[in-house]
């Protein structure tokens, strides 16, 4: 009974240490597994860490993409009422041209009627000097006044003497007609340079602040044109990337601080339940009977090597735990250094807005003095100038032409400005180039043009003394062919050039030229 009784207990404390065993090995891969989850934890929280610190950054970039898109389209508006306004003035400018067209019409017909009457004078003063001849010749001849008006030779002679005070009446009258439309020409034409100079004048500067404007504004422009990298989208998933990730940190930091929750419990339970069996196991020795002793000290030195190993496994397990509460302490530092991360990353971004304003506005005053900037105003300003002048001066010809200079163009995605240079034939009936219009039209475009260009050079500091102009008459009618050579006469008092010379072999249009020069034989001849 004692030995069966002695088995019976054998075999629970045989059951109880491998329950022991059981419960050791299933604590030790509890716990390996916790650690395990723990590093893996303590991983994403360093991966995300570097996510969530770019988040200030990330969000400062999405504000200034999207202040510069609202600037750019705010700028865009702009720049298209500065071209409505400056396009608007233009057509005012030809609106107000006109005004001064029957001014400039009576101007032109006084001068042509002075012309006439010039010729008319120079003709009777021909007559005057013939006739003056002819009674020279009477006062050679010594014979009386009844026989010299019988004579054939004198006949003629005495006809012209007696017509001679009737010439130089005439010539008085011709004379102080002369000085009267002379008279009438100045204060005309004095008048009307007053008047259009107060026009062209105000004209101007209104065209050069609206032209200021929109270089500025073009200037702003291609500056936010600019293809910005990473763009807005891109933007937005890190941005939400870098919020995932401070979510994701508290989580992991919650599932370690819940991983170690749960070590401390397995360990505590371990503790517990290796106690309760171990109490079981000494009780159960106790109940053995002494004839077996023997064999249960051996099985008792066995369970308390177990326990030994156990006991040691329980001291490294509390070394676990005490380096993962380190480790836990350590997060908590990093959390805090975190937070100071940021507030210096504030205060860096307060001073990154200072010098990225510093260097925009820097920037704007490069791209004002570059190649792209002033220099393009002074040039779309030179082109205004000249085609005020070159309108001017077409103004004088009955067909309605307007010339415009286009020297800038969008480009195809509609979003920079490219520098073109196209001349623009502008009528009632719409736009066409320059090459499209008749031999004649042409005549006067490229000269009003020519003259034009030279005026403004002038202006700019060009030394033009002498302007030429050889046989461009060809092509014109008489009418027009008086209205070239008024729009030369116009050209060279408006230029204030020294001389101004007009070749050509129409004989009509030489008495509208008051000086004269002939080439006979190789030499030059003054006609007058």
């Amino acid at each position: 009974d004692i030995i069966k009784r002695n088995a019976e207990i054998s075999k629970q404390i045989t059951d109880k240490k491998e329950r022991i065993e059981s419960l050791s090995t299933a604590h030790n891969s509890k716990i390996t597994r916790y650690n395990s989850e723990i590093e893996d934890s303590e991983k994403l929280i360093v991966k995300n860490k570097s996510l969530a610190e770019s988040k200030a950054g990330i969000e400062k970039n999405i504000e200034i993409i999207k202040k510069n898109s609202d600037k750019l389209n705010e700028n865009s508006k702009i720049k298209i009422d500065l071209q409505s306004k400056l396009s608007e003035l233009q057509n005012n400018y030809s609106t107000g041209l006109k005004l001064f067209e029957p001014k400039q019409k009576n101007l032109t017909a006084l001068r042509q009627d002075k012309i006439k009457a010039e010729a008319e004078l120079k003709s009777v003063q021909h007559a005057i000097d013939s006739y003056t001849g002819s009674v020279k010749l009477i006062d050679n001849v010594p014979c009386d006044s009844e026989t010299g008006t019988n004579c054939q030779f004198l006949k003629k002679a005495y006809e012209e003497k007696q017509a001679l005070p009737e010439l130089i009446k005439k010539l008085q009258d011709v004379n102080n007609q002369v000085s009267v439309i002379t008279n009438s020409i100045s204060e005309l034409d004095a008048e009307l340079c007053s008047e259009m100079e107060e026009f062209e004048l105000t004209y101007q500067n209104e065209v050069s602040k609206i032209n200021s404007k929109i270089l500025t504004v073009n200037i702003e422009l291609e500056g936010l044109s600019i293809d910005k990298s990473p763009t807005v989208e891109k933007l937005q998933k890190a941005l939400a990337e870098a919020n995932n990730a401070e979510n994701q940190i508290a989580l992991y930091q919650q599932k370690i601080e819940s991983t170690s929750k749960s070590v401390s419990e397995a360990v505590e339970t371990f503790e517990f339940e290796l106690a309760r069996l171990k109490l079981e196991v000494d009780q159960l020795n106790e109940k053995l009977v002494d004839e077996n002793f023997e064999h249960l000290d051996l099985e008792l030195t066995n369970c308390k090597d177990e326990l030994k190993i156990l006991l040691e496994s329980k001291s490294v397990k509390t070394i676990e735990m005490d380096q993962y509460g380190k480790i836990i302490a350590t997060i908590e530092v990093e959390q805090k250094q975190f937070q100071d991360n940021e507030k210096k990353v504030a205060e860096l971004t307060s001073q990154k807005q200072h010098v990225e304003k510093e260097i925009t506005d820097w920037t704007f005053l490069c791209k004002a003095f570059d190649k792209t900037g002033i220099p393009v105003l002074k040039l779309e300003n030179s082109g205004v100038e000249i085609t005020m002048i070159a309108n001017d001066l077409l103004s004088l010809f009955e067909n309605k032409f307007r010339i415009v200079f286009e020297t800038t163009s969008l480009t195809k995605d509609k979003k920079k400005l490219k520098e073109t240079f196209d001349i623009n034939i502008v009528e009632e009936d719409g736009v066409c180039e320059i090459s499209n219009k008749s031999g004649g039209q042409q005549v006067w475009l490229e000269t009003a043009i020519q003259l034009a260009i030279s005026q403004v050079s002038r202006q700019q500091g060009k030394n033009i003394e002498t302007g030429f102009l050889d046989e461009k008459d060809g092509a014109l009618d008489l009418n027009n062919a008086y209205a070239y050579i008024e729009m030369i006469r116009k050209a060279h008092q408006m230029s204030g050039v020294h001389n101004t010379f007009v070749i050509t072999h129409r004989s009509e249009l030489l008495d509208f030229i008051p000086q004269q020069v002939k080439l006979v034989d190789g030499y030059l001849e003054l006609v007058n």
